[in-house]
């Protein structure tokens, strides 16, 4: 069987909090994975769009994506929270059958690397 869907590894660096997610557009239009993982605070996963407190990480896993370019845009928890910024270009490519990572850097810090 071939893969017709592609997953993206979204990661928020540096997020202390829960909360986190991304909206995925693809020309213009929302993007809505088939399903989401997060980690929990024993770094079990658990089905979830958006980070979940005191997850082993701030890594969120969308699956079932259609293939194409995407553009993302972060997703706060809260006004409270430091905004994310991106670490990536704005627009990847998502293919079948692959594993497409983007990055946020979070908190305080000022560059990705």
């Amino acid at each position: 069987m071939y893969a017709t869907k592609g997953i993206v590894e979204v990661d928020f660096r540096n997020a202390s909090v829960g909360g986190y997610s991304a909206v995925m557009t693809k020309s213009g239009a929302t993007v809505t994975p088939g399903f989401g993982i997060a980690l929990d605070n024993t770094d079990t996963p658990q089905s979830s769009t958006v980070t979940l407190t005191g997850g082993g990480g701030s890594t969120l896993l969308l699956g079932d994506v259609a293939p194409g370019t995407i553009s993302f845009t972060p997703k706060l928890p809260d006004a409270g929270v430091l905004p994310c910024k991106p670490c990536d270009a704005p627009a990847t490519p998502v293919q079948a059958g692959v594993v497409t990572w983007f990055d946020y850097e979070c908190g305080s810090a000022t560059d990705c690397q």
